[in-house]
């Protein structure tokens, strides 16, 4: 959380890797040398980011979404964007190459948990990069590739079965043993 004009003011053409900029009350980044972002997500910021001056901004498996006044803000600065989740795919200086602006389907963006949910188009649409093989991890620390695809964002949602937040509810009230956690059908509330 920033309340300030910028979550990020970057002078240089940095790398962003696995890296979650939300809930700014101003731009969530600001650029003044272009850069790359891989497996980023940028959202609920009044702008998503800034394009000041430089070399190209380069997006790759980025989400840029529900950003309150738009995706990006100055077109200074040429977007490129590969594999990624934006609102604005098209403008001033912006190319994009199998993205999309579909929801992304956050797990529970009120509550700031920018987890992909069950059914979110960005899972498994990524594209492969070198440093995502076997022992990266998310911005939450877990592994960043499941099912040899890896997904559009700061998380990759975890295998199926892995899902921590599954609860089973029997329609018969007493028919099973009512023991929390109700993660298995034994245990039903």
């Amino acid at each position: 959380n920033n309340a300030g004009p910028w979550a990020v003011d970057t002078y240089f053409a940095g790398t962003f890797r696995n890296t979650l900029i939300a809930d700014t009350a101003g731009m969530g980044i600001r650029t003044w040398g272009g850069g790359l972002m891989e497996n980023c997500t940028v959202t609920r910021n009044t702008y998503g980011i800034d394009r000041q001056s430089g070399s190209a901004l380069v997006l790759v498996n980025t989400i840029v979404y529900d950003n309150s006044a738009g995706a990006f803000y100055n077109s200074a600065v040429p977007v490129s964007m590969t594999n990624c989740c934006c609102t604005n795919l098209s403008g001033a200086g912006i190319t994009s190459t199998n993205s999309f602006s579909s929801d992304p389907l956050f797990f529970d963006p009120t509550s700031k948990d920018y987890r992909l949910n069950l059914g979110s188009p960005c899972v498994n649409a990524g594209t492969n990069l070198p440093w995502t093989t076997a022992g990266a991890k998310d911005v939450g620390g877990k592994p960043r590739l499941v099912n040899g695809i890896v997904d559009i964002g700061a998380y990759e949602q975890p295998a199926i079965g892995a899902q921590t937040n599954i609860y089973y509810v029997s329609l018969t009230p007493g028919a099973q043993a009512n023991t929390p956690p109700y993660d298995t059908w034994a245990k039903a509330a």
